[in-house]
């Protein structure tokens, strides 16, 4: 793991009124602390999907409810969330994925 970092964490939040039409909002945190997982990349082996799709983890030291709507940008990259975050002891630790066309 890396040391310490700040990392955005942009989170989406959908709602639908009595209509059923929906309503889509962001907000925006800065979280201090932050560690870092990076994960091996893969490459793709078919022609339809991301060139590379590189893993990592990111651990806050905050228990945040995160869903694949949300991203985490550290450092000028933007992370998007897979499947949602695990909290555990007011912790929560964040698999997210960035992918790249070559």
């Amino acid at each position: 793991m890396n040391g310490e970092i700040s990392v955005t964490v942009r989170q989406v939040v959908t709602t639908r009124d009595a209509n059923g039409d929906s309503t889509t909002t962001s907000s925006t945190s800065t979280v201090t602390g932050v560690l870092f997982e990076p994960q091996q990349a893969t490459e793709r082996t078919d022609a339809r999907s991301p060139g590379v799709v590189t893993p990592a983890k990111f651990y806050l030291p905050i228990a945040l409810q995160l869903n694949a709507d949300d991203e985490i940008d550290s450092a000028g990259v933007t992370w998007q969330v897979v499947g949602g975050s695990s909290v555990w002891q007011d912790q929560t630790e964040v698999p997210v994925k960035r992918a790249a066309v070559v």
